[in-house]
């Protein structure tokens, strides 16, 4: 434990420091630039694995990069005096479907131009804050529960607004023109669905692994396999060196008759642990499938919630217009509130200041226009 001595001069120390850090760094507001997104080949092959075309997906990137430069028209950002703004952008992380607009991604990395002191010289900063803007993909929003094709979501939390647009409590501010629910509420009937599905599916899996047989019998499937290459790994040490060959050649033929033995007297009881697991799932399946059906058609169709009492919701599938190209962005994503920054000067650094600029000035009735 450190002692109340050492805890404060710990503590004088830092503000001392950080008093003399916030002095010493200046912005340099005569540097300043804004590079535009680079497409990078690995997002196009992502994008072709999921299904869009190679014409939709520069159609996307050229949508997003025209949203950026609304983004770029802030005044603070237009020039960015001070600043390094590198764009990047990329489609398909979260995976996609031909069928959908495309969900992509673009983001500005933050560098501050600075000087030390009365050093003249002006550095750049390797490291700095990013704002990244999702398009087209709503679950974002939400922490989704279960897995697949089949998961729903907790219904996420607004926390607040700015110029009328939804903040979330994962700091996205939401930008779209489409007057829909983002959520749609999932049904008692329909969570309890999903849980046989998911439960039949282990069920399925435990019993194809089993039906390979007790792993006795799997261990000696490969015991041939496996003398053989020892024996052609110690043949080649013979040549060089017979007597570790032959020392090596005992251990392992002992070991070997060791294994066989305690893994044919433990086959019976893993067979019986097998049994019992089959047993388990089965009665899993069974348990879910007797819930379902003790309720009433009322029960069934209700909104399911968590045990905190929590919606449970899965993304409106009808939100995005199916009417327009898939390369149309519908709804965008921003995570303007994603860091925790005090006022001016508090905490964070000259970067962080360029964050809270860009709260202060973006105008994102005006990013409407980069929409459909």
């Amino acid at each position: 434990m450190l002692k109340l001595k050492q805890l404060i001069s710990i503590c004088f120390f830092c503000t001392v420091w950080s008093i003399a850090s916030a002095q010493s760094y200046r912005l340099a507001k005569s540097k300043g630039v804004w590079f535009p997104a680079v497409q990078k080949s690995v997002s196009y092959q992502r994008a072709q694995y999921f299904g869009y075309k190679m014409d939709q997906q520069k159609q996307m990137y050229s949508n997003m990069g025209r949203f950026m430069e609304l983004i770029h028209q802030i005044p603070f950002l237009n020039p960015p005096n001070g600043y390094e703004i590198g764009l990047y952008a990329a489609l398909c992380e979260n995976g996609g479907d031909p069928k959908q607009p495309i969900p992509g991604k673009s983001g500005m990395i933050i560098r501050e131009y600075f000087t030390r002191g009365d050093n003249p010289k002006i550095e750049r900063a390797a490291e700095g804050p990013s704002i990244n803007v999702y398009f087209n993909d709503i679950s974002l929003l939400a922490n989704k529960i279960g897995t697949g094709e089949d998961g729903y979501f907790e219904e996420p939390e607004i926390i607040d607004s700015i110029s009328g647009f939804p903040v979330y409590r994962q700091g996205l501010v939401v930008v779209t023109k489409i007057d829909k629910p983002l959520f749609v509420p999932v049904s008692v009937a329909k969570v309890i669905e999903i849980s046989i599905k998911q439960k039949e599916k282990d069920l399925e899996e435990v019993k194809k692994s089993f039906n390979k047989g007790s792993t006795y019998k799997q261990w000696l499937a490969k015991k041939d396999a496996t003398i053989k290459a020892v024996n052609e790994g110690l043949a080649y040490l013979a040549k060089t060196d017979p007597e570790k060959a032959k020392t090596n050649k005992e251990k392992f033929e002992r070991e070997m008759k060791k294994t066989d033995s305690t893994m044919k007297a433990e086959e019976a009881g893993n067979l019986l642990e097998q049994q019992r697991m089959v047993a388990k799932y089965e009665d899993d399946v069974q348990k879910e499938k007797q819930k379902l059906a003790s309720l009433s058609a009322e029960q069934k169709q209700a909104p399911a919630t968590t045990n905190r009492g929590k919606k449970l919701v899965v993304p409106n599938k009808d939100f995005l217009k199916a009417s327009l190209p898939v390369y149309a962005i519908q709804l965008a994503l921003i995570d303007l509130f994603r860091y925790k920054i005090e006022e001016k000067g508090s905490s964070g650094g000259l970067s962080m200041d360029a964050i809270r600029e860009i709260r202060k000035t973006i105008n994102l009735k005006k990013l409407l226009t980069g929409l459909q």
